[in-house]
């Protein structure tokens, strides 16, 4: 009886260690200033590491368009691709693109210059 239970414990402890973590990332941290002052015009660089003891594929490093405030004359408001709208959470215009206004689900509802 004793060894069938050391039996079980020993198969289950084995179960278990073969189940490695897999694709666990910290949260994404900025790595890098934004590289213009506004419009959406800049990126600037984001890392994530992999949590200890798991096995990730990555990636490890995202470039991001940075920052959502709009330009003032003489520069357009924003750069290519995206749009000056307000945010109404915010009360202010930002840079946003097409998929962050649908995500706010602001399209229709926003003023747009």
């Amino acid at each position: 009886m004793l060894f069938k239970l050391l039996l079980i414990s020993f198969i289950a402890t084995l179960a278990l260690s073969d189940e490695v973590c897999k694709e666990q990332y910290t949260e994404w941290e900025t790595a890098t200033e934004c590289t213009d002052q506004c419009g959406r015009c800049g990126t600037k660089m984001k890392r994530r590491t992999c949590m200890d003891g798991c096995e990730c594929s990555g990636p490890f490093e995202k470039e991001v368009p940075c920052p959502k405030k709009q330009c003032v004359h003489p520069r357009p408001r924003c750069c290519h691709g995206f749009k000056s709208t307000l945010n109404m959470g915010r009360k202010r215009y930002e840079c946003l693109s097409e998929e962050e206004r649908k995500e706010m689900n602001i399209i229709g509802k926003a003023s747009e210059l």
